[in-house]
């Protein structure tokens, strides 16, 4: 099982495949449709990708956007409830990394999950993690 990031989803519905990370969101979003790929996410997943298309891209984009991430096949949403947000405080304190990243990784680890697929450097901080980056990952179907 595996955790996956919100920029997953940006990337593959705001850039086109000139963007070398769009193109590997893609496939990565295809192996967790057709379930050669376990993962979870957390639902504020969902308020991180409407936020940026919406800003990026639209209200009517965003709403389409929306849809697609709560319809998505074979992806577990994980719920964020308080004792998500008191360990995200914890990791905000300890490693000084953003909020929304902190409950990200709450979400996982609460769980068990420690391999994370984010192309966010910013979670290599975190060092109960194994962030794993689209080019690890893509590497990793080749063997």
């Amino acid at each position: 099982m595996i955790y996956i990031d919100s920029n997953i989803f940006i990337y593959s519905l705001l850039y086109d495949n000139t963007v070398p990370n769009a193109d590997k969101a893609r496939k990565i979003l295809s192996d967790i449709h057709y379930g050669t790929l376990k993962a979870v996410t957390c639902c504020l997943t969902w308020d991180e990708i409407v936020h940026v298309i919406k800003r990026n891209a639209g209200s009517n984009n965003a709403f389409y956007a929306g849809k697609y991430f709560l319809e998505f096949p074979n992806l577990k949403i994980l719920p964020v409830d308080p004792d998500t947000i008191e360990s995200a405080q914890a990791l905000v304190e300890q490693y000084n990394i953003q909020p929304r990243d902190a409950i990200h990784a709450v979400s996982a680890l609460q769980r068990g999950i420690s391999d994370f697929l984010t192309d966010d450097q910013d979670f290599e901080k975190i060092q109960e993690l194994n962030r794993i980056s689209f080019d690890d990952w893509e590497e990793s179907r080749r063997m």
